[in-house]
């Protein structure tokens, strides 16, 4: 997976002291392995006090359909999240049409009642 590096992220990364390519390591330097990153994750949102159920699986989730809303192809987003099946992608591409085309539709109905 390929993840560029945008100039907000830049920034951040820049600040943020680290030893090698390994932005995110446990107590003992080393890389967090999925499980224990995603307890990890659990424990942060706990000390934040936000709400229960913010994941990284919901992060993605909520980058793809950011990505799909700001117009990103199906493989861009496939790409940019990492899937391997193009389903998954599809979803979000689906989603932001349905959406798109709901709210173009509604914008006509009110039209139509404006100009009467």
């Amino acid at each position: 997976m390929f993840l560029p590096i945008t100039p907000i992220l830049s920034e951040v990364l820049e600040a943020t002291p680290r030893q090698g390519e390994t932005v995110l390591v446990t107590a003992y330097g080393e890389p967090f392995s999925p499980k224990s990153l995603t307890g990890r994750m659990v424990d942060w949102t706990a000390s934040a006090k936000l709400p229960k159920g913010f994941t990284l699986h919901g992060l993605r989730k909520t980058l793809g359909k950011i990505l799909a809303e700001g117009g990103a192809s199906t493989r861009q987003i496939m790409d940019t999240l990492g899937h391997d099946d193009i389903a998954h992608a599809e979803l979000y591409t689906r989603e932001a049409e349905q959406a798109r085309l709901a709210t173009d539709g509604m914008s006509r109905v009110v039209r139509l009642k404006r100009n009467g």
